[in-house]
């Protein structure tokens, strides 16, 4: 069965590419790919072989683009294909075969435990004095982030009702490739969560002058324009980037530093890495292994220290 690369692009795009940044990333990495086959006439998903793509791989090499960027890219072609598979429309996929890897040298970016110790007591202080909803919102949203591992879309799509009434548990919370999971809240947090929801309940009434269903709303809460229906006032994913730096800047913060963070933190306590991959939401603990890469200095040491 032949079909048209731009539909089929289109086709896994809405139907499964995950959500938010995911999918701009994985439209990206496509355009980017569907570009390059479209220079060899190719305009039919079947015409497409091993070979082609092993072609846009190597040229991205020569372009200078980074291996990670790479192996997403990668990645993201391998996944494309076996949807088609999947769907029927192809029965191979040509990409299975190709082969990049290289080796990271480094765990991926995250704070250092002094660094989380400041920023804990950081934010603790300011929640202490914060002055109205927003300025606690902030604070809080960002230690939500460093004490749960969420990623920072699954947490603006989060709403009350799915924590559980004595707030142990996020019940069913939405993750990568439509998938749900469910998530606990620790003892520190859970008693500014306590007081995040009175504050957030009491703006909320505030803010809208009527009875509202606050269970219906997003945890975090962001209004602008004049329709104020639950779905509309989730924070955007650019106002989070803004909440991170405001409240970090001086430790480079971003959200996924905080995941990455949370899953270091875990690892080193437990040294469990299926316990973390759960907890992180993986499909693959193959996914969590990052977490486990060591440092040139540790090597160092180790070989250094060796009887």
């Amino acid at each position: 069965m032949s079909e048209v690369l731009d539909q089929v692009k289109l086709q896994y795009l809405n139907t499964y590419a995950g959500i938010y940044h995911t999918k701009r990333a994985k439209r990206n990495d496509l355009e980017l790919f569907f570009n390059f086959i479209k220079t060899s006439g190719i305009d039919l998903v079947s015409d497409i072989n091993r070979n082609i793509i092993q072609l846009f791989i190597e040229s991205l090499i020569r372009e200078g683009f980074s291996p990670s960027t790479i192996s997403r890219r990668l990645s993201t072609i391998k996944h494309f294909f076996r949807w088609l598979q999947q769907e029927g429309v192809m029965n191979r996929n040509p990409a299975d075969s190709v082969r990049f890897s290289f080796n990271s040298k480094n765990r991926p970016d995250h704070l250092t435990s002094s660094e989380i110790k400041e920023l804990q007591e950081k934010i603790e202080n300011r929640l202490s004095c914060a002055r109205g909803f927003r300025e606690y919102q902030d604070y809080f949203f960002v230690l939500f982030l460093l004490e749960t591992g969420v990623r920072a879309n699954e947490a603006r799509v989060l709403r009350l009702s799915q924590i559980t009434s004595d707030l142990n548990w996020i019940r069913n919370l939405r993750s990568k490739g439509n998938k749900f999971r469910d998530v606990y809240i620790s003892t520190k947090l859970r008693k500014y969560l306590k007081e995040f929801i009175q504050i957030r309940d009491q703006y909320l009434k505030k803010k809208l002058k009527r009875g509202v269903h606050s269970q219906n709303y997003p945890l975090f809460l962001s209004f602008y324009g004049k329709e104020h229906k639950p779905e509309r006032c989730m924070l955007s994913p650019k106002t989070i980037w803004r909440i991170t730096k405001r409240v970090g800047g001086e430790f480079d913060l971003h959200p996924h530093k905080l995941r990455h963070t949370f899953a270091i933190r875990l690892l080193n306590h437990t040294k469990d890495i299926r316990l973390v991959s759960q907890a992180l939401g993986h499909s693959d603990v193959r996914i969590t292994m990052k977490y486990t890469e060591r440092t040139q200095d540790e090597i160092k040491d180790a070989l250094d220290t060796l009887i």
